[in-house]
């Protein structure tokens, strides 16, 4: 009679696959295929990333320009706040004249008469002013609105700056120009100036001997532009 064997060997487990079992007990999932997506056209999304930048970069440049021109202006009114000669025409309403120190050669036609005591804002000095006090008849400092040399190369080096940042833009430079002429008669007087210099060198381009084969409508603007004759009237006028 044959006997039943109960031993086990491990040769007999090796051969069994273990992921037979996996499969078995755990249920497989089906496999999805990806969605196939469809972008847009490459030269489409191009040019439109191209004008989305100009476009960005375009108005950086403009809102740079405006900060800029807004500190020019300010420090323009900084300086006609701050210099007593930059400040509004005309004397005050009442000029009442003293003595103070710098009177002292008042007699003998030796003193120095105050170009600030005649201005609106007066002299804040009073009588230890250095310089006189007293009426010199018509004296031609009395009517005289220069500031210091400081003030005045400030000035024309914010007018320069200014005149930087409008340069594409002629009759957004007239109107800055117009609002700069109203706050003191200097920068009227010194605005009429490069007007008067834009005009000459306008002229002087306009009779430059003419290169052969050129006609007359082809020199176009060589004349002053009918926004800065404008300009011009606008600035006599205040």
């Amino acid at each position: 009679m044959l006997k039943r064997s109960n031993s086990w060997s491990a040769s007999s487990s090796s051969d069994v696959d273990p992921s037979s079992v996996d499969d078995f007990l755990v249920p497989q999932q089906p496999q999805l295929r990806p969605e196939h997506v469809v972008w847009h056209d490459s030269s489409e999304t191009t040019s439109e990333s191209a004008a989305s930048t100009a476009h960005g970069r375009v108005s950086m440049e403009e809102k740079i320009r405006m900060e800029k021109v807004a500190a020019v202006q300010a420090k323009i009114r900084e300086l006609t706040q701050s210099d007593p000669m930059l400040g509004e025409d005309g004397p005050p309403p009442e000029i009442v004249y003293g003595w103070s120190q710098g009177s002292a050669n008042h007699d003998n036609g030796k003193c120095t008469p105050c170009i600030h005591f005649t201005t609106r804002a007066g002299c804040k000095h009073a009588e230890a002013c250095r310089f006189c006090h007293l009426e010199h008849g018509e004296d031609a400092r009395r009517g005289r609105h220069r500031p210091c040399k400081a003030t005045r190369n400030q000035c024309k080096q914010l007018l320069a700056q200014m005149n930087d940042l409008y340069k594409d833009d002629p009759e957004q430079k007239q109107q800055a120009y117009l609002k700069l002429a109203q706050q003191s008669p200097y920068m009227k007087s010194l605005l009429k100036g490069v007007l008067d210099s834009e005009d000459t060198e306008a002229a002087a381009s306009s009779t430059a001997p003419r290169p052969p084969g050129l006609q007359d409508e082809d020199r176009k603007g060589s004349a002053p532009s009918q926004g800065r004759k404008n300009g011009r009237k606008n600035l006599i006028s205040l």
